[in-house]
C-alpha cells in the first residue's frame, strides 16, 4: 500500500505537507503490518496444512481408525507412522509434503466432511425421506457445530494461557469426520440393528482419543517455554474436555434410522 496518495489527499484537506506524509507513511506502515503481512501468512499456513501426500493420507486414515497404538521410546510415533524421515518438527516449512501424520492437515478433514454431507444424503434415500435442502441443512449444522466447538476450545486455551494456532484446532476437531462419516454407513448397513452401537461406541472412542492425542503435542506458550514451565492444569483439563465431547458430538452428527411411513389414502 501507497502512502503517496494518502498524502495527497491530506494536502488537498489543509494539513501541512511535511505532517501529511509523516501521517501517510505511519497509515502505510501499519497496513503493511496488521494487514499487508496477514494475508501471505494465512495463505501459507492454509498451503502447509493441505500440502499432503498419498502415503501421508493413508498413514493418518490408519491412525485415526487405530489411534490406541503406543508411541515410539523418544516420543514419535512407532511404525507404521514414520516414513523414512526425521518426525520431531514440521516436515513442510520448505514446501516439501508433511511426513509426520501427527502434525495437523485440513485435507483429511475437508475431504470427510464433504463425504459426510453425501452420506447423510444417501441415507436419507434409503429411508425415502431425501429432499435437496438435507445436503444444505446438514452441512450448515456441522459447520455451526464445529465453529462452536473450535470457538469454545480457542477462548478456554486463551484463558489458560496456551498457545494453539486457530488452523491447527479446526484440523484437529475436524477430524471427527473420519469416524463419523464410518458411523453414518454402518447405520445404513445395519439397517438400525443394534450392533450398530458397538461400532459407535468404538469410532467415537477413536474420535476422543485421537483428538487428545495430537492437541498434547501442543507446546506451551513462549513465555512458559522461556522460563521451562510445562502448560498449566487448565490446559490439561481442557484437552481432557475436548476429548469427552467427541462422543455426544459424534452422536449428533449421525442421523437417526426412522424409516419413513408411507401414508394412507382412504
Amino acid at each position: 500500500m501507497s502512502g503517496g496518495w494518502i498524502g495527497a489527499a491530506l494536502g488537498a484537506g489543509g494539513m501541512n505537507d511535511a505532517m501529511a506524509q509523516v501521517v501517510a507513511g505511519r497509515v502505510a506502515s501499519e497496513y503493511q503490518k496488521n494487514v499487508g503481512g496477514w494475508f501471505p501468512s494465512m495463505f501459507m499456513a492454509l498451503q502447509q496444512l493441505f500440502n499432503v501426500g498419498h502415503s501421508f493420507v493413508l498413514r493418518k486414515l490408519l491412525l485415526l481408525l487405530c489411534p490406541f497404538l503406543k508411541r515410539g521410546n523418544q516420543g514419535e510415533p512407532s511404525q507404521p507412522w514414520t516414513d523414512g524421515g526425521s518426525c520431531g518438527a514440521s516436515s513442510n516449512m520448505d514446501g516439501s509434503l508433511k511426513v509426520n501424520i501427527e502434525e495437523p492437515d485440513l485435507y483429511i478433514p475437508l475431504m470427510s466432511f464433504v463425504t459426510y454431507i453425501l452420506a447423510f444424503g444417501v441415507q436419507r434415500i434409503v429411508l425415502s425421506d431425501f429432499s435437496p435442502e438435507v445436503l444444505s441443512s446438514t452441512a450448515s449444522f456441522a459447520m455451526i457445530l464445529m465453529l462452536l466447538e473450535v470457538g469454545v476450545a480457542k477462548t478456554g486455551f486463551y484463558l489458560a494461557g496456551s498457545s494453539v494456532p486457530m488452523l491447527d484446532m479446526l484440523a484437529n476437531c475436524g477430524y471427527k469426520f473420519v469416524p463419523v462419516v464410518l458411523m453414518v454407513l454402518i447405520r445404513i448397513i445395519t439397517r438400525g440393528s443394534k450392533i450398530y452401537y458397538v461400532f459407535f461406541a468404538y469410532l467415537a472412542a477413536c474420535a476422543a482419543f485421537s483428538l487428545r492425542r495430537f492437541m498434547l503435542l501442543f507446546q506451551p506458550s513462549q513465555l512458559r517455554q522461556q522460563f521451562n514451565a510445562a502448560p498449566s492444569r487448565l490446559h490439561g483439563h481442557i484437552i481432557l474436555g475436548l476429548a469427552i465431547a467427541q462422543v455426544p458430538l459424534c452422536w449428533l452428527l449421525t442421523p437417526s434410522y426412522t424409516p419413513k411411513v408411507p401414508s394412507t389414502t382412504a
